[in-house]
């Protein structure tokens, strides 16, 4: 399983006074299993196409 996470500086909406603990937070944006899918492909920030059996090597 490969996981791509994306950073999110933002925070939603708190009460006054309530602040993060952190100044970014990180989110799912992707996830790729061999099982379900025959590559890794994201277009965003930049193009990657992977096929897993490039990774079974390693």
């Amino acid at each position: 399983m490969v996981r791509a996470f994306a950073p999110e500086a933002t925070h939603g909406r708190l009460p006054e006074g309530v602040h993060p603990l952190y100044p970014a937070n990180y989110l799912l944006a992707g996830k790729w299993s061999p099982d379900g899918c025959e590559r890794i492909t994201i277009d965003f920030p930049f193009a990657i196409d992977i096929p897993w059996s490039e990774l079974e090597e390693f």
